[in-house]
């Protein structure tokens, strides 16, 4: 069964959530550390679903910068993007 939420909450192995909480909020973007490795969002139901996937787009672009591999200096991540 599928649940619909407005709430996003993901977990960080080796990043501080508070590097990317601040990363996010330069870019318009707010949320909140849960506990000590976790982020969560949440949106409201008058937000339009272009603002959600800029958003998601945003949030991808961030954890790519913040996951680069120091070696190759490619992102060691992959979003999904639904179409």
């Amino acid at each position: 069964d599928l649940v619909q939420t407005n709430i996003v909450i993901f977990k960080l192995k080796t990043v501080a959530p508070a590097d990317l909480i601040a990363r996010l909020k330069a870019k318009g973007i707010l949320c909140s550390q849960v506990g000590p490795r976790a982020v969560r969002l949440v949106t409201h139901h008058d937000v339009p679903r272009a603002a959600c996937q800029k958003a998601a787009q945003v949030l991808c672009e961030e954890l790519g910068a913040v996951f680069t591999d120091p070696k190759s200096r490619k992102p060691n991540l992959q979003c999904a993007s639904e179409g």
